[in-house]
């Protein structure tokens, strides 16, 4: 095996599906010409799981500002109580 290979791993599993999210990840499959929509949901996973991750960060950036606003602005900013922390 080449050094810089990458081996990809994956374990079957059984999920629940609605019928209609069903419906819909083969609908996805035939229209790329895949046989199944395993690879549909493993793009939906990607995709939930990058996105999850970014809110995160934007999350907790955010968190990481809490109380850095004086009261003065932010009576100025429209918020009607600072005291809120919202």
């Amino acid at each position: 095996m080449h050094s810089n290979a990458i081996m990809h791993v994956m374990t079957r599993t059984t999920i629940e599906l609605k019928d209609e999210h069903r419906v819909m990840l083969q609908a996805i499959a035939v229209s790329r010409g895949w046989r199944g929509f395993s690879r549909a949901i493993e793009e939906a996973i990607e995709f939930y799981l990058h996105h999850f991750a970014e809110a995160e960060v934007a999350r907790r950036a955010l968190l990481g500002r809490m109380g850095s606003w004086s009261t003065e602005v932010m009576k100025r900013s429209g918020d009607s109580d600072p005291e809120d922390g919202i």
